[in-house]
């Protein structure tokens, strides 16, 4: 690689003039990973605060990857990032299950919109919004009845060891 980290003809360096191509973000990815120091540094990730600076075209360049599950493993390590992909696989499939078996109800509206939420980390981070949004798909997949589940928020019988209790009085009838 030349001295400024970036491939001769590599159009990462020129931020201010066509941020929006797919190359640039490639190259940027690929300098960003092999930035990378260590052992220590590819599981448990950057120091927090080291940003994501690298130099290309003579310039320096700042900006976040625009690849939020790239963000996490430089932040965060493989570790956090595998921990992440779990917390989604978990509720991608928990939401699966409850929409195959009711294809037209609240779990399959929040199934697509994961799904479409997953694909734009790929080009992008989260905001504050998208944030609140995973919040609502891992509560749905975890709620027994889903989001319209009609519980009663002043109940004092928590929801889960009731839907448990009637999962055993169900299957005992059945």
């Amino acid at each position: 690689l030349p001295e400024d980290g970036f491939a001769q003809g590599s159009r990462v360096g020129e931020p201010a003039t066509d941020t929006g191509t797919f190359a640039w973000r490639i190259e940027g990815w690929r300098v960003l990973l092999e930035d990378q120091d260590g052992v220590v540094e590819r599981l448990f990730g950057r120091a927090e605060g080291a940003g994501f600076e690298r130099r290309g075209g003579g310039q320096t360049v700042e900006q976040n990857p625009h690849n939020f599950y790239l963000e996490i493993l430089l932040s965060q390590g493989i570790i956090g990032l595998g921990l992440f992909l779990a917390l989604i696989a978990v509720t991608f499939s928990a939401l699966s299950r409850r929409s195959r078996a009711e294809p037209t109800g609240d779990a399959t509206m929040l199934l697509i919109l994961l799904a479409a939420q997953l694909v734009w980390w790929l080009t992008w981070g989260p905001g504050l919004e998208q944030g609140l949004l995973f919040g609502v798909f891992a509560a749905a997949a975890i709620t027994p009845a889903g989001l319209g589940s009609g519980a009663d928020v002043d109940d004092p019988e928590p929801a889960v060891p009731a839907a448990r209790a009637q999962l055993a009085t169900s299957s005992r009838n059945a």
